[in-house]
């Protein structure tokens, strides 16, 4: 997507840093009607900016296509929350970028010391709540048209459930194996072909049985964090040298 056509953008001097195409494709979990979505990161090279008189998180692109990219300093920010839509721009493959220049590549070299496992476990358990409550209709206020049309017609938003336990697996896989995986397909077959079930057929489904599956995988997800040894810590010494060297570059 060409974002550099954006005011936006433009105003603040920005520079691509990474684009990667986001949401179903990225998760191979795509089919012919999916949409494309992007996601990316940038740095602004406006002296302004760079001086930290101006400030900007991120740019959000709506319409046919949408689009997130954050600024390479909110970037780190979430990556230091262990924001999962960050994480999956840090570790996904590199077949899913479209624009992905050396100094990404050299951040996501050191993808290990860009988190903390212990704050991903509490952004997991907060993610997986708030998206059971999307997916049961309980909460209707953060979702789109398609996915409310969706609850009137299965009683459920489908999407929302394959997030819950999409996401419930990468944590299981994370803390279980030490790999952050993004595709979907590599958690196995039973869990992908159940994804693409619950995505192509959710008639197939009730909201109960769904439910139970999601806690069923949540329920592994606690098992995994609670029983794992395995620890990372955001190294905020190497996320700042990463950041001031990527702004160096763009002076």
């Amino acid at each position: 997507m060409d974002i550099t056509d954006q005011n936006s953008f433009k105003d603040c001097g920005g520079i691509l840093l990474a684009e990667l195409i986001g949401g179903s494709q990225l998760y191979s979990l795509s089919t012919k009607d999916s949409d494309t979505n992007y996601r990316g990161c940038f740095v602004a090279t406006h002296n302004h900016y760079l001086a930290g008189l101006n400030k900007i998180e991120s740019i959000v692109l709506t319409g046919e296509t949408d689009a997130t990219y954050y600024e390479i300093v909110h970037f780190f920010s979430l990556l230091r929350k262990s924001n999962t839509q960050v994480l999956e721009i840090l570790f996904a493959p590199d077949k899913a970028f479209t624009c992905l220049p050396r100094d990404f590549k050299l951040i996501r070299g050191y993808g290990s010391q860009l988190f903390c496992s212990e704050t991903l476990k509490k952004s997991l358990q907060g993610y997986y709540h708030s998206e059971m409550r999307l997916a049961t209709g309980e909460r209707t206020g953060k979702i789109g048209s398609k996915r409310k049309a969706h609850i009137e017609t299965y009683g459920f938003s489908y999407k929302n459930f394959i997030q819950m336990i999409r996401i419930c697996l990468l944590g299981i896989n994370l803390f279980k194996y030490d790999e952050v995986i993004v595709d979907s397909r590599l958690y196995g077959p039973e869990q992908y072909d159940l994804l693409m079930e619950i995505k192509t057929q959710p008639q197939n489904f009730t909201k109960d049985q769904l439910v139970d599956i999601a806690n069923m995988y949540f329920k592994q997800l606690l098992g995994a964090m609670d029983s794992s040894n395995i620890i990372h810590t955001f190294n905020k010494d190497l996320a700042a040298d990463l950041i001031l060297q990527i702004k160096y570059n763009y002076l």
